[in-house]
């Protein structure tokens, strides 16, 4: 019995994960210890280690409470101004000073992501447009910040910055880019120069200066300013030559218990997990109502999502999630503790999906919640407990993103204010 058992569970889950062969075990492990986080000295099948835990603190930049989306936006750079000196990260982790160690030559940098559906369609011209100028000396940058749509396929936001330097390997693996990547530092001081728009594009000249500017990166009108600064190319490639993938927004799969349901758009705030020794292989986020924010009363939206870079499920046989959560004296929530449910499958990939109620919260107010979960993987040695804490900070978070259908609603990406050339 126990051999069709585990026969059946390593079927169930080769549908889940993308691999030829696939053994996976969703063992039932022994009771929850809070510290076994030293446990197991096993061999780790994620492709990383948490190390520096996130923190996103952007104390300089101003923060508006209330839930429109202007609220997100900073003032795009102008042109003929040097470009705020900051610190970015290339491909391989080293740190790269913008725009001092780009300077010399003129440099283009484009915001994108692996959840930008606008960044899907357009990199292809920009990539068509660097074969063009590089071999005049112009050099070309994307630049990986926050997510601007995170579930988009699976993937959430980076806590850390050395998962968001595997953010931008797996953007350039998948993507198929040859234009190198910049990773912004985990203040999002980059994306938030660049006017805080999810596919913004900036032109500077050899000294750092901003020769034009676009909300939403335009291949042609990036083209013009060059022809204007540097004069035209020799060759005009076209994007359908360079047999780039197309990229589209799939169906989640592996989720077996419905999606909550919110009756008005949420506006995510600021989330702060703690240090952790193991990674956080589920992450937080967090959601209210717009009268959380303007009132102290309303709904909030917990969410707990797999990261697919760690390659980990939900094993089903164990003790389901579970969290706490606590506020300072005064502030009411209802309620203070939930356990996911339980599910007839083995193990699946889908989201932990919790709405509660908060009373009596004002802007400074900050929660506290501790998660219990197990997190396993396809190595039949690898199932683990795992506590993590958070503080969550009842503020608008305006580099968190907004999820399709919670926090985002579709209609017109060129809605944000833009500038040309």
């Amino acid at each position: 019995m126990k051999f069709l058992f585990n026969c059946a569970l390593g079927l169930f889950l080769c549908s889940l994960f993308p691999c030829a062969t696939l053994e996976v075990y969703a063992q039932r492990p022994q009771e929850f210890e809070a510290q076994n986080h030293e446990v197991q000295n096993r061999t780790r099948p994620p492709r990383l280690m948490a190390e520096d835990p996130p923190v996103r603190t952007r104390q300089r930049n101003p923060r508006q409470r209330g839930s429109g989306r202007d609220n997100n936006r900073s003032p795009l750079p102008e042109k003929g101004k040097l470009f705020p000196s900051l610190n970015a990260y290339d491909e391989d982790g080293a740190v790269v000073k913008v725009p001092q160690s780009l300077a010399g030559n003129y440099t283009v940098l484009v915001r994108g992501c692996l959840t930008c559906p606008v960044f899907w369609r357009s990199y292809h011209e920009i990539e068509a447009l660097s074969r063009d100028y590089q071999p005049l000396g112009v050099k070309f940058y994307f630049v990986y910040g926050s997510l601007a749509h995170p579930e988009n396929n699976g993937y959430v936001q980076p806590f850390s910055q050395q998962e968001r330097l595997l953010h931008v390997k797996e953007a350039k693996q998948k993507l198929k880019t040859t234009i190198p990547w910049l990773a912004d530092n985990m203040d999002n001081e980059l994306k938030w120069a660049m006017g805080n728009f999810p596919n913004s594009e900036v032109l500077l000249d050899g000294q750092g200066k901003v020769v034009s500017i676009q909300s939403w990166s335009n291949a042609s009108e990036l083209r013009k300013a060059l022809e204007e600064h540097i004069g035209p190319s020799k060759s005009h490639t076209a994007a359908r030559d360079l047999d780039l993938p197309t990229i589209r927004r799939e169906r989640p799969t592996g989720e077996v218990l419905p999606r909550v349901e919110v009756k008005s758009q949420l506006t995510p705030v600021k989330v702060k997990p703690s240090a952790s020794v193991e990674p956080h292989y589920a992450k937080l986020r967090v959601e209210v109502e717009s009268s959380v924010l303007e009132s102290g009363h309303g709904q909030v939206y917990l969410g707990f999502h797999l990261d697919p870079l760690y390659q980990t499920h939900w094993n089903n046989l164990a003790d389901p999630l579970r969290f706490e959560i606590t506020g300072p004296a005064g502030v009411k929530l209802t309620p203070a503790q939930g356990s996911a449910p339980e599910v007839e499958e083995v193990a699946d990939l889908g989201p932990r999906e919790f709405l509660i109620e908060v009373q009596d919260a004002d802007k400074d107010t900050e929660l506290q919640l501790t998660a219990y979960y197990y997190a396993c993987s396809h190595d039949p040695d690898f199932c683990k407990a795992v506590q993590q804490i958070y503080t969550i900070q009842l503020t608008r978070d305006p580099f968190a993103g907004g999820v399709a259908g919670r926090s985002f609603r579709f209609g017109g990406r060129r809605g944000g204010r833009r500038a040309g050339r």
